[in-house]
């Protein structure tokens, strides 16, 4: 269960039978959040000339790995994993439940049940060791919701996520999307800082399997720190005892002018401008995190109208103080 300030939100795993056992299949992992990102992709490239919101996979595993930016030869392992996860993604549902309180009365309303796919059909091949790839013509059939949600979903930075993938947990994933939303939101609007969001209210969003708040803190400063340690223009405080505030910053990845998306109306929207000058593709990994740590721009805590208390200190690379 989660909760999201007056929403509660329960989530639902699909319940298989194998070989006389029931089992829960959950959608949990960087493997479950990698797909979701790839199917988002997807759905942003072909919002402008899909209308069955149908979403073809690739006809092999490697194919899908490769746009999910895992580039590596698929083990055993990860066919079961991919699997897995792919049939707990397509029988995903979740029940929201909003609760209103007055001095005299409390109100919860239930709306309909939140699904991610109206229906899929998912193929696999059968191998001599007892693997199996997707085979071609594998599908999944967004809900008109999710389809509408996914079009305005906010542009992530393909090199961030392979990094983060790489190199940390799949929390780290989460607050780097969060970040992303929340930035962007604040880019446009009024405001120049958010108020203070406490550990409390993010543990609620991101902490319900921790017991202590304390240990949700420790683990969530790791990811945040990570995500900032790779996103250096990122303006932020973090109050002790009490949570972080944002500020404005620039975002990794800069959303397409409204013009450049008019003329690309009728057209599939293959990339996103980004940071990144093309030969960055060809780095290794460690020189990607470095490179993500020099493409620095003027601190924003020099806008004239940005006030003296807002400004930040620079996050120390690892192992220097």
């Amino acid at each position: 269960m989660r909760v999201n300030g007056n929403r509660q939100i329960v989530m639902h795993p699909r319940t298989v039978v194998r070989k006389g056992q029931v089992r829960h299949l959950w959608a949990y992992g960087k493997i479950a959040r990698l797909l979701l990102i790839w199917i988002c992709t997807q759905v942003q490239r072909q919002k402008n000339t899909n209308a069955t919101r149908t979403i073809m996979l690739p006809s092999t595993l490697r194919e899908l790995m490769s746009e999910m930016g895992i580039r590596r030869k698929p083990t055993k392992a990860d066919y079961e994993r991919f699997r897995n996860q792919i049939r707990a993604i397509v029988s995903f549902h979740a029940e929201i439940t909003e609760i209103s309180e007055t001095p005299h009365s409390i109100i919860e309303r239930t709306p309909p049940k939140l699904e991610l796919v109206e229906q899929a059909e998912i193929r696999w091949e059968q191998a001599r060791a007892g693997d199996g790839s997707v085979q071609e013509g594998s599908y999944i059939t967004l809900t008109p919701d999710t389809w509408e949600r996914m079009t305005k979903s906010r542009p992530l930075d393909a090199d961030m996520v392979e990094v983060l993938t790489t190199t940390g947990k799949g929390q780290d994933l989460d607050v780097y999307c969060w970040l992303t939303q929340r930035i962007y939101d604040l880019n446009g609007s009024k405001a120049f800082t958010t108020r203070t969001v406490s550990w409390r209210q993010l543990a609620d969003q991101f902490g319900a399997q921790y017991s202590r708040l304390g240990n949700f803190v420790s683990s969530f400063k790791k990811s945040f720190l990570h995500v900032a340690f790779l996103w250096p223009q990122l303006r932020y405080r973090i109050i002790r005892g009490e949570g972080i505030s944002l500020m404005r910053s620039p975002l990794t990845v800069h959303p397409m002018r409204r013009e450049q998306s008019a003329l690309s109306h009728d057209q599939p929207q293959e990339t996103q401008e980004t940071d990144y000058e093309p030969e960055a593709n060809d780095l290794s990994l460690s020189e990607r995190i470095e490179h993500r740590r020099q493409k620095r721009t003027p601190p924003l805590s020099t806008h004239p109208k940005m006030p003296e208390e807002f400004r930040s200190e620079p996050v120390p690379l690892p192992g220097k103080e």
